[in-house]
C-alpha cells in the first residue's frame, strides 16, 4: 500500500511522476483483466437482447398506468406499487447576474443575499480516459 501523502508539503510529491504511475497501473489492469472485461461485454450483450421484449413491455404498461394517472388527476397505490399524480405548477428562479447588477444601484438588497462556502477540492482527469 502507498505511503499517506497527508503531512508532506505539495511541493514535494513529484505530480507528473505520480500520473505516470497512475497511467501505468491502468494499463497493467486493461492488460491482465481484458479476457474477463470481453467475457463481460459478451455477456451484457446477451442480456440486453434476452430483455428487451420484456422491457418494450414494461414501458408500454408504464405509458398506461402515467397516462391513467394524467387523466383521473390523482394518485394511485396498489400492492405493486404507486403513481403519484403531481398537479402541474411554476417553479420560479431568478437571474442572479441581473439582480446583482440591481443590487449594484441598491445595495439594501443585499441582505436578502446568501453566500455559502464551497471547501476547495481537486477533479482529476486523464487524456483519453473514457471513466
Amino acid at each position: 500500500m502507498a505511503e499517506s501523502t497527508s503531512d508532506i508539503p505539495a511541493g514535494v510529491i513529484d505530480l507528473e511522476a505520480e500520473f505516470d504511475a497512475i497511467f501505468r497501473l491502468k494499463n497493467l489492469k486493461i492488460a491482465n483483466t481484458i479476457s474477463i472485461y470481453n467475457d463481460i461485454q459478451k455477456l451484457q450483450l446477451q442480456l440486453e437482447s434476452m430483455s428487451q421484449p420484456y422491457d418494450e413491455q414494461i414501458e408500454c404498461h408504464t405509458q398506461n398506468i402515467e397516462k391513467a394517472v394524467l387523466l383521473n388527476g390523482k394518485s394511485f397505490k396498489c400492492d405493486y406499487g404507486k403513481a403519484t399524480y403531481r398537479k402541474e405548477s411554476e417553479r420560479p428562479s431568478w437571474d442572479n447576474k441581473a439582480l446583482l447588477g440591481y443590487a449594484a444601484a441598491h445595495p439594501e438588497i443585499e441582505q436578502f443575499r446568501k453566500v455559502t462556502t464551497v471547501k476547495a477540492g481537486v477533479m482529476i482527469s486523464f487524456e483519453g480516459d473514457k471513466q
